[in-house]
């Protein structure tokens, strides 16, 4: 392996900003007979939500508040109104970002579960329950298309769904030419402070409109979420708004509504928070990662982001099948160093509050931070083969499960799930009752020795543990002509 190459660097992060409102004026607010932002179908009451409440003359042209910096970010928790008649149902969303290809466009729910799993599904534009039985062998459901946003703004996107046993929900959206998929979070992890991971804007040739974009949908009546936007070049323009960056955005949402914004260039390191806990989607409707003038991608990537309190300090990145490299996105929460390592050489940065670093991955890499980090891996454009980028979440090596139930899409994708565990653990996987032997890649530090490796595999849903019930880290992800997707198998979240 070559030594390790540090790729761009994004600019210095400014300090990190919470919004303080006026409870007073958030009350006047809900007398104001017109939204600010949004508008429900003209068979429904007009929204008393996406308010902003100030004080000054024309101080609501531009939807801002004023900040106040703090040295780091903490969280709350809040009671959940996704939890049915008090039950241990787990109840998720999944909604899917604007995307640029829409012809043939599929948007499908993936369940996979020990056994059969009811679900019951319940789009937000819909006023009924559709109760669903999935198994192993029908581990696909097809959704409606209203639950993919189709501009900026808020607008009823989406489903709700929850299943009466424990059960791995994807989200996946594929279409000619640009498909994606995530692992939805459950309601109960979800929480109220988020930083978005995005990626780079590369124009190539002006043929595809590439934009960074994100979602935002509230599990609780009357959630006031802000998002304070940060970029690489400004100014952001929302619903013909136009936001200086380091700007604000304040509205008020109702759990079937989503609000989505995107920008011509990078999002990553805009900080959300919210009164309640939220859901939140990151991705871009065309990414390229093939910067040359006669060849160049466009393909989508979506991943339904970690709040900051399921975040870890210790990744290992797995071994990505069929592709050459990966740039590893490193994202920090607060002030925080960074180790990174590969097989050959190791370096060590220090980042500021929302600040990110790039780096270089072939087969294996190791990343230890003194604080809390955000790691997603995005496989760069590869000839042969046409394979396109996606998104992936790496979680944290206190993540990990001891076995998995996951989804594997069918659509004439090649796919691969690649593990990560502790090197003297490597051998002994069962996947699908049956013994699977993997291609090894090891790197150690200090007294961390992580092995990874890859295997091909069908579509359907499957089942893979560990002989001696050891926690390891399970990826899953497919290519195929001018496509690419990519998501965790799952992931052990925190109470």
């Amino acid at each position: 392996m070559n030594l390790i190459a540090l790729l761009p660097v994004s600019n210095v992060a400014p300090p990190i900003f919470v919004i303080h409102m006026d409870v007073e004026k958030v009350c006047d607010s809900q007398y104001i007979s017109l939204p600010i932002i949004g508008r429900r179908e003209e068979s429904e009451k007009r929204s008393m939500s996406h308010l902003l409440c100030c004080d000054a003359n024309l101080c609501n042209n531009d939807y801002q508040m004023i900040g106040t910096p703090i040295p780091s970010l903490t969280t709350r928790s809040y009671p959940l109104q996704t939890q049915p008649n008090g039950t241990d149902i787990s109840c998720f969303k999944v909604f899917f970002l604007q995307q640029e290809y829409t012809v043939n466009r599929e948007s499908d729910l993936f369940v996979a579960g020990n056994s059969t799993v009811k679900i019951t599904v319940q789009e937000f534009s819909q006023n009924y329950y559709k109760t669903v039985l999935i198994t192993p062998k029908n581990f696909a459901f097809p959704l409606g298309d209203t639950v993919r946003i189709t501009a900026d703004g808020a607008g009823q996107h989406g489903a709700l769904i929850c299943t009466n046993d424990t059960a791995s929900i994807y989200g996946f959206y594929d279409a000619r030419y640009g498909g994606e998929g995530y692992l939805a979070i459950p309601a109960k992890y979800q929480s109220t402070i988020y930083v978005i991971p995005s990626f780079n804007i590369i124009n190539i040739g002006r043929r595809f409109k590439s934009r960074s974009i994100m979602a935002v949908s509230p599990l609780n009546t009357n959630t006031t979420v802000h998002i304070l936007l940060q970029s690489d070049q400004g100014p952001i323009t929302v619903n013909n708004v136009k936001y200086s960056l380091n700007s604000s955005i304040t509205m008020v949402l109702n759990p079937y509504e989503t609000f989505q914004l995107s920008h011509t260039h990078d999002l990553t390191g805009t900080l959300v928070t919210s009164s309640a806990p939220v859901f939140v989607i990151s991705g871009s409707n065309c990414i390229n990662t093939y910067n040359t003038p006669s060849v160049y991608d466009c393909n989508p990537i979506m991943e339904m982001i970690l709040p900051t309190d399921q975040l870890d300090s210790l990744y290992v990145i797995p071994e990505i099948a069929k592709y050459k490299w990966s740039t590893v996105r490193v994202l920090s929460i607060n002030a925080t160093s960074i180790t990174f390592k590969n097989t050959s050489s190791a370096i060590s940065i220090l980042l500021r509050p929302r600040e990110y670093l790039d780096f270089q991955h072939e087969k294996i890499s190791y990343i230890q931070s003194s604080d809390n980090v955000i790691v997603t891996v995005y496989p760069q454009y590869t000839l042969p083969g046409f394979f396109d980028t996606f998104m992936m979440t790496i979680h944290g090596v206190n993540q990990y499960l001891p076995e998995y139930h996951f989804a594997v899409p069918s659509k004439g994708f090649s796919s691969f799930i690649s593990i990560v565990v502790q090197s003297s653990e490597i051998g002994g996987f069962i996947l699908d009752d049956k013994r699977i032997t993997l291609n090894i890649y090891s790197i150690s530090h200090g007294s961390d020795d992580f092995s990874t490796g890859s295997v091909s595999i069908e579509h359907g849903a499957h089942h893979i543990k560990h002989l001696n019930g050891t926690k390891f880290g399970l990826w899953v992800y497919g290519s195929k002509q001018y496509d690419g997707y990519g998501y965790p198998g799952g992931i052990q979240f925190r109470n």
